[in-house]
């Protein structure tokens, strides 16, 4: 499994302030997730 990715989401996060912003990248990261977990099963 790749962690690159999310670990670069969660740096984004961190550094984000705006709330908007901060959901978007929520969803993009449960998206990743679960993308991860369907291929991994």
């Amino acid at each position: 499994m790749n962690n690159s990715g999310l670990m670069v989401i969660f740096n984004q996060k961190v550094f984000s302030n705006t709330k908007p912003y901060y959901l978007e990248i929520d969803q993009a990261c449960k998206r990743f997730l679960t993308k991860n977990i369907i291929k991994s099963s």
